[in-house]
């Protein structure tokens, strides 16, 4: 009875320590007004974009305005997050000792004896000895694992700030091109009603006037593209940035059109090389799976050595107490030959993935410099080609002054030089777009005007009708 009384307060103790389990169902039918409620003037936001150094609200954004929306609602990085949480428990699962226990038994004398009692029980603790550094094994896995989903988080948000940049240069140049393309067909619909009319004296053929018409239908189909590109650019800007599209303000190039690819340009390719290497997240990542495989090679060839199994204790013999002392081994050393065999196989892997995330981030870099490379001749060039037709153009209004040609010669050259201008909208898209991807590729944050690259591992504070 003694025996009963002391184990059962040990059980019940033990189970008062335990957790329970609640369940916690999905709601998924609250997913369209949860996206629809999204607003930039949400109060969350607002907080967001002044942690970065920003005004609360901006009625026109630049590409670093669509990138830090991209970061604050894009769904991925929440989930992302949620896996770094659940990287940072398993630190503290990792780094548990096994837990004791207790072990009992019992056995009654059926045959009468001269015993003074004719039960015997035994009660022992059990003690679990690691042996072989698995315990710090299992830590250097759990806090690899933990840098590597922080560093996929942070890889991913670089991805997409790049991401969000370029969309909104793509909406910006659909824009520029979009009202070049309005213009012209503007400018060809004034002309057309003086060519009919020359056609009709006699001074043009129906062949010139043919080809002014289907010049005139051809800027209509052009003008109704650029406009269908634009909605579709915008479409895919707010896409990106998370938000609805009646959401998203005008976005606009603020910053000056440069004829180079930034002050990133002034390094030589070999520092470029180790700056991106050193600040692309996505490399961060591959050595971080690295060490993961590393630890978990480690663990396996621990496991080679086998625990302790200790186990003192109470006998209490036919009413004579006696002292326990057990110990084991689950297996002998040695083996484990096949597991160990896995962990050389995948560190193996994810040294080849290192290789190849490196490899990956010098060949966008090598891209980059490339087009980089073209952006100032082709500028020069537009910019040559554009002054002459203004100049031609120019000189065509001065000699209307002077009577010497008609109101349809100065419209015809302001037709060519519009048309001309095109290339400089052309040069100046490549320079922003050059600069954008050498940044993305070096992995560096650029925003005009500039604003704080945000925690992105920190989970933003939502606004109230983010929750509705």
């Amino acid at each position: 009875m003694k025996f009963h009384q002391a184990l059962l307060p040990a059980l019940v103790g033990g189970a008062v320590g335990c957790a329970s389990y609640h369940p916690a169902p999905l709601e998924t039918g609250v997913a369209p007004g949860r996206y629809n409620a999204r607003s930039i003037s949400d109060s969350g936001f607002t907080a967001y974009r002044a942690a970065a150094g920003l005004p609360a609200a901006a009625p026109v954004w630049n590409p670093g305005d669509l990138a830090l929306a991209a970061l604050y609602f894009r769904a991925p990085l929440d989930e992302l997050r949620a896996r770094v949480n659940a990287a940072r428990a398993a630190e503290q699962s990792a780094g548990a000792r096994p837990r004791p226990g207790i072990a009992a038994s019992g056995e009654r004398n059926l045959e009468p004896s001269g015993e003074g009692s004719p039960w015997g029980v035994q009660l022992a603790g059990t003690f679990v000895v690691e042996t072989g550094g698995k315990r710090g094994a299992r830590i250097a896995i759990a806090t690899s694992r933990t840098f590597e989903a922080e560093a996929e988080l942070r890889a991913t948000a670089q991805a997409l700030a790049a991401e969000a940049r370029q969309a909104a240069l793509e909406v910006v140049s659909a824009s520029d091109r979009a009202y070049v393309g309005r213009h012209e067909e503007q400018l060809l619909d004034s002309v057309l009603p003086r060519i009919k009319s020359r056609f009709e004296e006699g001074t043009i053929g129906q062949g010139t006037l043919l080809q002014f018409r289907q010049e005139q239908q051809a800027a209509h189909l052009a003008r109704v593209q650029s406009e269908s590109e634009l909605r579709t650019a915008i479409a895919t800007a707010a896409g990106i940035a998370g938000i609805p599209v009646p959401q998203l303000p005008e976005l606009r190039r603020v910053e000056p059109i440069m004829t180079s690819c930034g002050p990133l340009a002034v390094l030589s390719p070999d520092s470029l090389q180790f700056l991106a290497l050193a600040s692309r997240w996505s490399v961060a990542a591959a050595l971080a799976g690295y060490q993961v495989a590393e630890a978990e090679l480690r663990l396996e060839i621990a496991r080679q050595r086998p625990d302790l199994e200790l186990g003192p204790g109470l006998f209490f013999d036919h009413g004579i107490t006696r002292f326990l002392a057990n110990f084991a081994l689950p297996f002998l050393p040695g083996g484990n030959r096949g597991p160990i065999a896995e962990m050389e196989a995948r560190r193996s892997t994810a040294a080849a993935h290192v290789a190849s995330a490196q490899e990956s981030v010098l060949v966008e870099l090598d891209g980059a410099l490339a087009q980089c490379g073209l952006i100032d001749a082709e500028s020069r060039s537009a910019d040559s080609v554009d002054a002459t037709a203004r100049a031609r153009w120019s000189r065509t209004r001065e000699a209307y002054d002077r009577g010497e040609v008609g109101e349809l010669d100065v419209r015809l050259e302001g037709i060519a030089a519009l048309r001309t201008h095109r290339l400089v909208v052309l040069a100046n898209q490549h320079a922003a777009e050059g600069r954008s991807r050498l940044e993305a590729a070096v992995g560096v944050w650029s925003s005009d005007p500039a604003a704080l690259w945000p925690d992105t591992l920190g989970q933003p504070a939502r606004g109230q009708k983010e929750h509705q």
